[in-house]
């Protein structure tokens, strides 16, 4: 995902589940550096490894990223009452402005 900075709009956010997502519903739980669970709607995308959707995607909008900080992003996706996914959190952190 590369370096990232707070209020930063327009981010591609890629989550490899290794699963096939075509009927499932999905998204992405974010958890901020305040604490605070929130939730991405997301897209599905279909990368190099699969013939199917297998990468959970999201593009950042203004007001995602308001805190300096580590996120914590977790894919998941849901088939049915009985099936439902949570993938390996990855932690993304976020600079202040002209932060090096």
């Amino acid at each position: 995902m590369g370096k990232c900075y707070i209020d930063d709009v327009g981010k591609d956010i890629r989550l490899e589940t290794h699963e096939d997502l075509t009927d499932a519903t999905i998204k992405i739980v974010v958890k901020r550096p305040d604490g605070k669970v929130i939730e991405w709607d997301a897209e599905k995308f279909i990368g190099s490894l699969y013939s199917y959707p297998s990468i959970v995607r999201y593009i950042t909008q203004a007001g995602d990223l308001p805190t300096r900080g580590n996120y914590v992003l977790i894919s998941y996706a849901e088939w049915s009452a009985e099936s439902k996914h949570s993938g390996e959190p990855v932690d993304w952190f976020i600079f202040n402005r002209f932060e090096k």
